[in-house]
């Protein structure tokens, strides 16, 4: 089964957390990847405009009414 995949982390995180990040965008078939700049381990709270925003573009579909 393949279901849409987007994989974030921040780009301060603790090194194995962005390796980790790569191995899974690289693995899942058709996943998107996104790096935070400037945060850490919680993206979504240290930069949540950012992240809500990537998260809508992610879920909602190109053309398709908010």
């Amino acid at each position: 089964m393949r279901a849409p995949t987007l994989v974030v982390w921040g780009d301060l995180d603790v090194p194995h957390v962005p390796e980790r990040g790569e191995h899974l965008a690289r693995s899942i078939p058709g996943a998107r990847r996104h790096v935070v700049t400037g945060t850490a381990h919680l993206p979504q709270l240290e930069r949540p405009d950012e992240v809500s925003a990537l998260l809508l573009d992610f879920l909602v579909p190109a053309g398709a009414s908010r």
